[in-house]
């Protein structure tokens, strides 16, 4: 077989490199085999194994260094290694993680600092550790943890880490834990309560609307409230039932639909607006309009809203009682006091009214009420 035709071969194929003849594993098919793909030092032959294709692999992939014996490895490899991903360092023989070596991985990974041996875990190579990656603190030793150490793990690289929960409580300072909410809202659960006010709250719903779950009781507003749900209708769920208002509740279905929020809403303010507009999202959103499956999920989120909805607002409701899926109406006594009231006083369209009747289940439909208001309303069944 060619040289070319093997080439061709182990550039297209991870694994071509395993069924090449032995004595047709030159080195520049295996080294072409290692730049070619991730993994394929594992079929380059022991003598092969030079530091030159070695060093290609693991730019290529770390986990090459599983591949390579010891009396090969060299701190060129390994720093290679850890320069493409901080966390090959694990992969690394303890022999030889070196402070170079160490220092290099956390470079490149902060959270690397795990497998940096205690003993050469420094205040230098820790404070570049969490300057990559704030919550590598996680891994620097207790008695490393300065108030130094701690403002850069807050305020580093990836700033929306949550490094404040690692920092010991006799070093948050207001200073420190405004700075990490600022960075990311639900850093606020971390906040020793002592340091929590009402602006810090604001800051951190404003920033991640969950993070209203971690305001404490006494501190939520209705304005802080409002804010994480114009965010997220969901946070409902973490709003006091005396902050609550038909307005807050509306503007948590304006922002997630309907379904998520509706569960939370107290049953004195599923008010006739409030309950059509939670089913409106419903039938409006793609997922009740779309395919045959989103239609099934979306008349399961409608189906849902209904049942949550009260009886006495569902019956008393000529839109509500003619909903696609609507289970419950009143009996035939209850239906006719209704028409009468609705018809009467004008409060709904006669389309509305008629669409009530045409809903109405079969035991309704033969009744002497359902046919009398069938009658006025011109409805031929």
């Amino acid at each position: 077989m060619k040289e070319q035709d093997l080439l061709d071969k182990v550039i297209k194929s991870r694994t071509a490199l395993r069924r090449v003849p032995k004595n047709l594993k030159t080195f520049k098919v295996c080294m072409t085999a290692v730049r070619s793909h991730a993994g394929a030092l594992e079929f380059v032959p022991i003598n092969h194994k030079t530091e030159a294709i070695c060093l290609e692999a693991v730019k290529n992939d770390v986990e090459s260094l599983k591949f390579i014996p010891e009396s090969i490895m060299t701190e060129n490899i390994c720093l290679a290694a850890v320069k493409n991903d901080g966390n090959a360092l694990s992969l690394v023989d303890e022999k030889l993680r070196t402070v170079k070596i160490s220092m290099a991985a956390v470079e490149n990974n902060g959270e690397s600092l795990e497998f940096v041996p205690e003993s050469l875990k420094t205040e230098k190579i820790c404070l570049e550790a969490v300057i990559n990656n704030g919550e590598a603190l996680k891994f620097v030793p207790e008695h490393l943890k300065t108030e130094k150490i701690c403002m850069a793990a807050v305020n580093s690289n990836n700033r929306y880490s949550a490094a404040l929960k690692f920092v010991p409580d006799h070093l948050k300072t207001e200073e420190l834990c405004t700075k990490a909410v600022n960075f990311r809202g639900d850093n606020l659960r971390s906040v020793p309560f002592s340091l929590i006010t009402q602006a810090m709250c604001f800051t951190a719903v404003n920033n991640m609307a969950g993070a209203l779950m971690y305001v404490p009781e006494e501190l939520k507003t209705e304005s802080i409230c409002l804010c994480a749900i114009k965010k997220s209708g969901t946070t409902l769920e973490y709003v006091p039932a005396g902050l609550k208002t038909e307005e807050m509740c509306l503007q948590a279905i304006k922002t997630s639909g309907g379904y998520w929020p509706f569960e939370y809403i107290p049953d004195h303010l599923k008010t006739e607006t409030l309950c059509l507009a939670a089913i409106n999202s419903i039938m409006q959103d793609d997922a009740y309009k779309g395919s045959v499956y989103k239609s099934v999920y979306g008349e399961l989120h409608l189906q849902t809203i209904l049942e949550r909805i009260p009886e006495s607002v569902i019956t008393s409701s000529p839109t509500l009682l003619s909903t696609p899926g609507n289970k419950r109406f009143p009996k035939a006594e209850q239906l006719d006091e209704n028409m009468e009231r609705w018809f009467s006083n004008k409060s709904y369209s006669k389309n509305d009214l008629k669409n009530c009747l045409i809903n109405a289940p079969l035991r309704l439909k033969s009744s002497n009420a359902w046919k009398k208001w069938a009658l006025v309303l011109d409805i031929c069944e």
